[in-house]
């Protein structure tokens, strides 16, 4: 055997293989290492400080999430703009537009719904909302911000993407999309899975007309931000 022929691969590629490492660690056991160090500092203080915890590995986790999506796509040799990630002025009012079409489209489906269902008042997920609207914070706002941008880039426009280059289907990438989005929010309840998948279809139909996520991300912060402010008032 020639000497150094059993050498890893990591002196081929040293920073590829630690940037391997690294995400593999920070998206394996990076949520509970930081939970541990958290719950163990505040474990005083544990359930008062439950929101900040949550909200704290929420932040680590679209975060962390995001991170993995860019990295993937620089492998690949690809950018922000190949899924669409691209910025302009024309992307404030189109936000708007598709965040009134999603909040009407869902009072739409939650009135007909109660109309044609009449087994009493359909309960609707408010939790984490009312809790958050009596605590806003710096933290809460990026949270919202992250949050928004993780459901928009991954689950619309990189997922949305992918689907319609390789099945050739814009319309396979909508119902994709929308379903898998829809479908993680079923802890809010199964009437609201509908109520979801109604919302998110303007956000994915844009999507497939236009190829931009930046007013689709504006759009999904905006009602996030007017469903904390809402509950903060009742």
């Amino acid at each position: 055997m020639v000497a150094g022929e059993d050498a890893p691969l990591l002196n081929a590629a040293p920073k590829r293989r630690l940037l391997d490492l690294a995400a593999v660690l920070v998206l394996t056991v990076g949520g509970s290492l930081l939970f541990s160090i958290n719950a163990g500092l505040i474990i005083e203080n544990y359930s008062h400080d439950a929101l900040w915890l949550r909200l704290t590995g929420r932040l680590f986790t679209t975060a962390t999430a995001l991170a993995l999506l860019f990295y993937v796509l620089a492998a690949q040799g690809r950018g922000r703009r190949d899924i669409g990630l691209s910025g302009c002025w024309s992307d404030l009012p189109w936000a708007i537009v598709l965040a009134l079409t999603s909040w009407y489209a869902v009072g739409g489906y939650n009135f007909l719904r109660m109309y044609f269902w009449r087994g009493g008042v359909m309960p609707m997920y408010s939790g984490h909302a009312a809790e958050i609207s009596a605590h806003v914070t710096p933290l809460v706002v990026v949270v919202l911000v992250l949050s928004a941008a993780y459901e928009e880039v991954i689950v619309r426009a990189y997922l949305m993407t992918e689907a319609a280059e390789l099945t050739s289907s814009r319309w396979l990438a909508v119902a994709l999309s929308v379903a898998l989005q829809s479908s993680y929010h079923i802890y809010q309840g199964v009437f609201q899975l509908g109520a979801k998948a109604v919302g998110f279809l303007p956000y994915a139909l844009f999507f497939a007309w236009k190829r931009r996520s930046p007013p689709t991300i504006l759009a999904h912060f905006l009602i996030n931000l007017y469903i904390v402010w809402r509950w903060g008032r009742i």
